[in-house]
């Protein structure tokens, strides 16, 4: 399946929003997927790479989807690794605000600024994003999408009690 620049905008928004609404506590998701959410955005790009590549594929069936390697330089040079997906030419990146010149928690374009001045790719790889091989990742995987689940549900709801207030009177 192909989405366009808007669609796939939406659903990265909705993701991040679910992984901010997530509890990671040790008790919720284990010791590993804990310590790796600790500091979120901040070095995190690899597993919410896995986890939301995983996402695409398996809800929305998004092929190809590539994860992205590169350095991060600024006017001394790299100074750091970073990780983000692209389907179709567009840039799906949701961790990229844990660089001070980055604003936006959510880029998804085909022509990000960020990423055409600062990063230089070092490769790509078409993924399939089975995240079965580490439990830190089906971990981290199963609580954003129960979060993500419930935030559907409560929004399902509410435009049926807005739906049921329009109507109410009539």
């Amino acid at each position: 399946m192909k989405l366009d620049e808007v669609q796939l905008f939406k659903i990265a928004q909705k993701f991040r929003y679910a992984i901010e609404k997530t509890d990671f506590s040790e008790k919720k998701v284990g010791r590993e997927a804990n310590l790796r959410m600790k500091k979120f955005p901040v070095e995190s790009c690899t597993h919410i790479c896995s986890i939301l590549g995983a996402y695409l594929t398996n809800e929305y069936k998004l092929e190809p989807l590539l994860e992205v390697h590169a350095h991060i330089d600024d006017e001394k040079g790299p100074f750091a690794l970073h990780r983000w997906l692209e389907h179709d030419g567009i840039i799906i990146d949701i961790t990229a605000d844990q660089f001070e010149m980055v604003k936006n928690p959510v880029i998804v374009s085909r022509d990000s600024s960020f990423h055409k001045k600062y990063a230089k790719v070092i490769s790509f790889y078409c993924e399939k994003f089975d995240i079965n091989y580490e439990q830190y990742l089906m971990n981290l995987y199963d609580a954003v999408i129960a979060t993500l689940k419930r935030i559907e549900k409560k929004h399902a709801l509410f435009k049926k009690l807005i739906k049921l207030i329009k109507t109410g009177n009539k």
